[in-house]
């Protein structure tokens, strides 16, 4: 098969003088365990088929797999680049242990301090964690690092950690303020189902935390990372109710989360105790045909309307479903990812 993405990789993986096997659109790294798939984007209007049917010869092999699209190697390349040689094992580690956590609430637009901030939290390994919700600065620091390193940029949160070593974020995490959540007995991992009764009739109320993002920088490995920052929000939530008691107290806590296909089957996260409880359907995206720029049909419809200067709930005033489509057609290809896992952390207090 000719494409100009496939040449393109080629010749990035053989730069690196790592034994590789390639056929077709899988490119597989033997002494790694792990292969690539690509994804070629649709410019015939018909679905590319092939690198679906390598998946399915490849998921039970016991490989790591990324599947990596055409955009966003054309679109942010050098950071994919950089994700790919992690995967590979040539990045550089940094300890968690050897970093700080900084820690914001975020409103939207500042950042802010919660009423009990004192200016250091407790974490899980009793490390230091500066608080910094006072510093909008910082805030807004953990904020452009999330938009620029992950795939999917910033996301609307309200509780943002980061991980400094010397003086330099490298890696962050971004969490939801809480709702109230009931859980049947279904819904419950195995330290709570005895609680809910017998019969499963009687709920659980969760204080649900979805989190949001992770991302670390493309090409360093923080080791414990994910942990540490899991660790320093869950003491952050005791300490934000005082002394007195805890946050666990009034409401047991849990923490949701996704895990995107495209770039792993979200083992990281069994690591640290969630289980896996769900799986999230493909999602639709729109691919700029000019700058390679992945959109989310909210975000495409906003691109649209400040081009038609029309607010995006009247967007479909402006233009009819027809006229939407032709310059869909016109202007982007169209994408499905590979959905996402869905992820629980159930907490007791004593827990």
């Amino acid at each position: 098969m000719k494409s100009l993405f496939i040449e393109s990789f080629r010749a990035f993986v053989t730069s690196l003088g790592i034994e590789f096997l390639e056929d077709g659109v899988v490119f597989e790294f033997p002494k790694n365990n792990f292969a690539i798939i690509l994804h070629l984007l649709d410019r015939h209007g018909q679905p590319n088929r092939e690198s679906d049917a390598s998946f399915e010869g490849k998921g039970q092999s016991g490989l790591d797999i990324l599947h990596l699209y055409e955009d966003r190697w054309f679109y942010c390349r050098e950071m994919m680049e950089k994700r790919i040689l992690a995967r590979l094992n040539t990045f550089r580690s940094i300890f968690a242990r050897k970093c700080l956590v900084n820690y914001s609430y975020w409103d939207g637009s500042n950042a802010k301090a919660d009423a009990n901030s004192d200016g250091i939290i407790g974490n899980s390994d009793n490390s230091p964690v500066k608080k910094r919700g006072a510093d909008p600065v910082k805030g807004k620091s953990i904020r452009e690092f999330i938009e620029k390193y992950h795939p999917y940029g910033y996301a609307k949160s309200k509780f943002l950690l980061s991980l400094e070593y010397e003086g330099r974020i490298v890696a962050a995490a971004a969490f939801s303020a809480p709702r109230p959540m009931p859980r049947g007995r279904d819904e419950l991992t195995e330290s709570f189902r005895c609680t809910a009764g017998s019969t499963g009739s009687e709920k659980i109320i969760f204080d649900s935390y979805e989190w949001v993002r992770y991302i670390s920088l493309p090409d360093v490995r923080v080791v414990g990372g994910m942990g540490k920052l899991l660790g320093a929000f869950l003491k952050s939530l005791e300490q934000m109710q005082g002394p007195s008691h805890s946050a666990f107290e009034a409401k047991p806590v849990e923490i949701m989360t996704y895990s995107d296909q495209e770039w792993s089957a979200g083992d990281a996260y069994t690591k640290l105790g969630f289980k896996e409880v769900a799986c999230r359907d493909a999602v639709t995206y729109f691919i700029d045909k000019n700058s390679y720029e992945r959109l989310s049909y909210r975000k495409l419809l906003t691109r649209l309307s400040r081009h038609y200067n029309s607010p995006v709930d009247e967007k479909l005033n402006v233009l009819n479903e027809n006229a939407l489509q032709e310059i869909i057609s016109g202007n982007y290809y169209i994408i499905q990812n590979r959905g996402s896992r869905k992820f629980l952390l159930q907490k007791r207090d004593e827990q």
